[in-house]
């Protein structure tokens, strides 16, 4: 065990790495620092820290946070983190002690993959819905697409209703906030919200959309002596097993815009990547169309799951290059070894599905688009944290198995019927952009056509 503490840059270094933070670019300076200095790097300051802390980027270390010393670490109140509760209060995405226990405790058996199961139906009709509503020839911009296909069925799903009256106000919320805590999370200084300034104001009008869409729903649902099974009905009828609580209509309400934001944000851009890497990779996207035109969508279940191997391929490929949330920040509680290096109890550490992922060392070509890697017979000796794109441990995301029925689903169902390729027949020059989660950093324009 060293005694001198990881590498990392000095002061002077730290010319060629804040430009990329400035850029609103926290990958590029992620990859800088771990191509010049390793597995471990010590890391003087990033706005979005409003400190120093470590860059941790081997299998093994990565394994340690997440897993076997998990106990030992908290989540890391980052400037962003303190901004997302101000939106979702304390959901289980922002909540953490004993409080994100009990909420874990009541939610978590919603989204066991047989809970979930009921719910593929819901995918192919809404995936089914979009591809009627564009012909052949039709041009459209793919995130926008994407994101109203996953506002759709989130609205399904949480409240059995369809949210195409509130889809615009919402679409609007959500992208203020976007913009808005992209800016705030790697400004040099930020205001704090409470400031009434008009980037503040701003983000709060958004966060009343969300919440005022949230409390109505609620309130009808409970008006509703017919209410439907869906995941409103389990959260209000929801009792902790251990105390026998239920939640409180705020904690309800947090959960609601908990899964607003996040099932409606990661699943889009989830399929935006995808239909980017299969447009841009002709061969996999017609291997893809030929695994599920003959399959039987009209009743889905997890026993179709079985046939759509290509298409979950494709979806975990997607991840290993674009995870949703590509870095993750945990703060020490006590002293941790990490790498061979004593690291100290209250350091921030940071780990990064995104870097791991394209690490040579455990993927061979990582920048390539393949999704064969994912066949049982491929790599077997493959570390079990070179990938983690839902994260591990006690904290892995609680949607990972409705996630990974939806996005199966929604590719096959499109895929069967549809070939949406780039409109003017060339691969766009599009990078990643990181707020909230990882989108494309351009419009990505799409045309509909036909299989032949």
């Amino acid at each position: 065990m060293s005694s001198a503490g990881p590498p990392g840059p000095g002061t002077r270094d730290l010319v060629t790495l804040i430009p990329g933070a400035i850029r609103n670019d926290p990958l590029e300076s992620a990859t800088t620092l771990q191509d010049h200095y390793g597995d471990v790097v010590k890391f003087p300051y990033h706005p979005s820290i409003g400190g120093s802390g470590y860059l941790v980027c081997h299998p093994d270390d990565i394994r340690t946070v997440l897993q076997t010393d998990q106990t030992k670490f908290r989540a890391h109140d980052t400037r962003a983190r303190e901004d997302f509760k101000v939106v979702m209060g304390d959901g289980l995405v922002t909540s953490d002690g004993d409080h994100w226990l009990r909420q874990t405790r009541m939610i978590t058996p919603m989204f066991r993959r047989h809970s979930v199961e009921r719910f593929c139906r819901l995918f192919v009709d809404e995936a089914r819905r979009a591809v009627a509503e564009l012909e052949p020839g039709d041009e459209f911009e793919l995130l926008r697409e994407c994101k109203r296909i996953a506002m759709r069925i989130i609205g399904q799903a949480l409240f059995s209703t369809d949210l195409e009256a509130r889809e615009a106000d919402v679409y609007e919320a959500l992208t203020t906030l976007r913009e808005g805590f992209k800016r705030r999370n790697y400004a040099p200084v930020a205001a704090p919200l409470w400031m009434p300034t008009p980037e503040n104001r701003r983000i709060h009008d958004a966060r009343e959309v969300l919440s005022t869409v949230a409390e109505e729903l609620i309130a009808e649902r409970r008006d509703d002596p017919e209410a439907e099974d869906d995941l409103l009905a389990l959260l209000l009828t929801a009792e902790d097993r251990v105390t026998g609580e239920t939640m409180t209509d705020e904690e309800i309400r947090d959960e609601v815009v908990t899964f607003i934001v996040a099932g409606h944000t990661t699943i889009a851009a989830a399929l935006t990547w995808a239909w980017y890497l299969l447009a841009s990779n002709p061969a996999a996207h017609r291997r893809l169309h030929d695994s599920v035109r003959d399959v039987d969508l009209d009743s889905p279940s997890l026993e179709t799951m079985g046939e759509l191997g290509e298409a979950t391929r494709v979806v975990e490929e997607t991840m290993r290059l674009y995870p949703s949330v590509p870095l993750i920040g945990r703060e020490t509680k006590e002293p941790v070894e990490l790498g061979g290096y004593t690291v100290a109890e209250g350091s921030t550490i940071v780990i990064s599905p995104y870097l791991t992922h394209r690490d040579d060392r455990f993927w061979h070509c990582p920048g390539a688009f393949d999704p064969d890697r994912f066949r049982d017979e491929r790599d077997p000796d493959r570390h079990e944290f070179a990938y983690f794109p839902f994260s591990a441990g006690a904290h892995m995301c609680t949607g990972r198995e409705f996630a990974m029925l939806e996005l199966p689903l929604v590719l096959s169902a499109v895929v069967a019927e549809r070939r949406w390729t780039f409109a003017d027949d060339t691969v766009p020059d599009v990078g990643p952009d990181f707020s909230v989660n990882l989108e494309p950093d351009t419009e990505i324009r799409m045309r509909v056509d036909e299989w032949t």
